[in-house]
């Protein structure tokens, strides 16, 4: 229920800052200095261990701190690091736009929902009673998710919720922090505000 819950509200967050930079081109198309190239280059080592650590946190928030959320925010991270470290011209260069942002976001949400409704359908295809967001085996229920997948402890549907909330929350602080990174000149021109002000 925590994750639908936290899902739900950082849902309508993304879901407003998309409605307030509305009318927005791309961000990341213009070229900018960044920092130097000390902090560059520990930049470019550091990535890579956030992407890792982040991924980590997803697949075994199951069984140690963690989850989704926690490992989103990891994520998200990397965002914050392209535009201050390279600039915010560093998304256009590796192909990373709002609209990507918000599909993979997307997939994310879809996933969870699906996770959520799958009992349902189970129900609905074999006739037996099942509930939805159900995990465990019931009195009632024979429906279960498998504990284990590949002689790993999976535990249900804890670990597809863990890695469908971790996609939908780290594409949506990147769209967020992409549209923050965007420069106050280039947003008065994009959005037609405040000329000569």
């Amino acid at each position: 229920m925590d994750t639908l819950y936290e899902t739900a509200v950082f849902y309508m967050a993304i879901v407003a800052a998309l409605a307030m930079y509305r009318g927005v081109g791309s961000v990341g198309t213009r070229p900018g200095a960044g920092l130097s190239l000390i902090v560059r280059v520990v930049t470019r080592v550091l990535i890579p261990l956030n992407v890792a650590i982040a991924v980590s946190v997803a697949a075994h928030g199951h069984l140690t701190p963690g989850g989704g959320f926690q490992a989103g925010a990891v994520l998200a991270v990397v965002s914050v690091l392209l535009a201050v470290v390279f600039s915010a011209g560093s998304f256009g260069k590796l192909g990373i736009s709002v609209p990507k942002a918000v599909a993979l976001r997307s997939v994310g949400l879809i996933a969870i929902a699906l996770v959520v409704l799958a009992p349902l359908a189970y129900s609905v295809a074999t006739g037996v009673q099942a509930y939805l967001m159900q995990n465990q085996v019931k009195v009632d229920s024979p429906f279960a998710f498998p504990a284990h997948l590949l002689g790993q402890l999976v535990s249900g549907t804890l670990i597809w919720l863990n890695l469908a909330e971790f996609l939908a929350v780290s594409f949506g602080f990147f769209v967020v922090f992409m549209l923050l990174s965007l420069r106050e000149d280039v947003l008065r021109e994009q959005l037609g505000g405040e000329h000569g002000h």
